[in-house]
């Protein structure tokens, strides 16, 4: 019997202990709770009002210094040079003549076709005349009127004539290159000066296939040169080249 009490006893204090075990273990729990609560965070928060602004972008290409303008010269008119107005490097300015063909033919077929201007001019109003009264048919008065416009347009050809005869600068700028002499028989077409402005410049550059898209008409540029060696020169795009070169 003694040993039965025994165990009971020890199941009682057994009992008894489990229980505050479990009692202790959630006070901890809830402790533990109640200091695990999360802080409450504060961020300062910054406003900018965005603006639009340019962006410059650079790209260095080489380029070609070209004159603003730059023409060969030649005679519309064939014939010996007679006189040299202006030489190498000389400034010219526009209309200003730069040689001259021997006219002497010219001048002569000028006479020539003046005085039959003047015939045509009495035949026509004689023929006018004459038609008014009767005199003569309507075949004849149209046939004077021919002879006269005839007269007229041949005694322009011969005035445009002697016009070209002398070789003039079609603007302002200097002779580059004179590469007819004094005496020497040209044809038509055959080139006489090249002339050219220079006191404005343009430049060409080759753009990469890859950049060509950062390019566009009226962009700003820079461009420098090495006889001016870091003095930047302002400028502008002024066009772009609507096909790309193979041999580049």
């Amino acid at each position: 019997m003694t040993h039965l009490s025994s165990n009971r006893n020890s199941c009682k204090l057994a009992l008894l202990f489990s229980i505050l075990f479990i009692y202790g273990c959630g006070s901890s729990e809830e402790t533990t709770q109640s200091t695990d609560e999360p802080a409450v965070r504060t961020t300062n928060v910054g406003v900018y009002t965005l603006q639009p602004d340019s962006l410059i972008q650079y790209s260095l290409l080489p380029v070609s210094a070209l004159p603003w303008r730059e023409v060969t010269l030649s005679f519309q008119e064939g014939g010996v040079i007679e006189e040299i107005f202006i030489d190498l490097d000389d400034p010219v300015v526009t209309d200003q003549p730069l040689a001259r063909l021997d006219d002497d033919l010219l001048e002569a077929a000028a006479i020539e076709a003046k005085a039959g201007l003047l015939f045509q001019r009495y035949n026509h109003e004689r023929a006018t005349q004459l038609h008014a009264d009767g005199s003569i048919p309507e075949r004849e008065l149209r046939a004077a009127i021919y002879e006269l416009k005839r007269a007229e347009a041949q005694g322009k050809t011969i005035r445009k004539r002697l016009e070209n005869s002398i070789l003039s600068a079609p603007f302002s700028g200097s002779v580059a290159e004179r590469l007819v002499e004094r005496g020497q028989l040209v044809m038509p077409g055959t080139p006489a000066y090249r002339l050219v402005q220079i006191d404005r410049m343009k430049a060409g550059a080759w753009v990469p296939e890859n950049q060509i898209v950062d390019f566009s008409g009226g962009s700003a540029v820079e461009v420098f040169f090495d006889a001016f060696p870091g003095v930047p020169f302002a400028g502008t795009i002024g066009r772009i080249g609507p096909a790309a070169e193979p041999s580049r």
